[in-house]
């Protein structure tokens, strides 16, 4: 559900690297609380929540790259942001089963994953600076 209506909305607005910048924080934080308490209720609010929070990312991303990047670079951008992706995730992936033994240790090793997006998050550009790029590539 929240792919197919919340980046049509952030891109018309322009909210792109707001809605980045906000959502990976809060999803940190629902994880770094998970690994304190995972109640059943916790467990399945936040990772449901969390979940339909970061799903419109990668649609937004695409969405980023084909509104503000030339047409001659955008299948490349968008091949190597699907291949950056895939490889994060099999690597996180095959990093989780030294940390599944406990389900605490899991969601902190999941929140230390989020603080570095955080990190990188702060690095992208704003979609107000990224207007006159797109502007002057007639995109």
């Amino acid at each position: 559900v929240s792919v197919v209506l919340i980046p049509s909305r952030i891109s018309a607005r322009n909210l792109r690297t707001r809605y980045l910048r906000l959502v990976i924080p809060i999803i940190t934080v629902l994880f770094a609380v998970l690994t304190f308490v995972t109640t059943k209720i916790t467990l399945f609010t936040f990772l449901g929540v969390g979940g339909l929070m970061m799903l419109p990312a990668y649609p937004i991303i695409m969405d980023w790259i084909g509104t503000f990047h030339e047409k001659e670079v955008q299948g490349s951008a968008t091949g190597l942001v699907g291949l950056v992706s895939r490889i994060i995730s099999v690597c996180l992936t095959l990093a989780a089963a030294w940390f599944i033994f406990s389900t605490a240790v899991y969601f902190a090793f999941l929140t230390a994953a989020l603080l570095v997006a955080c990190v990188f998050s702060r690095v992208l550009p704003k979609d107000e600076r990224m207007i006159g790029v797109s502007s002057y590539y007639g995109s």
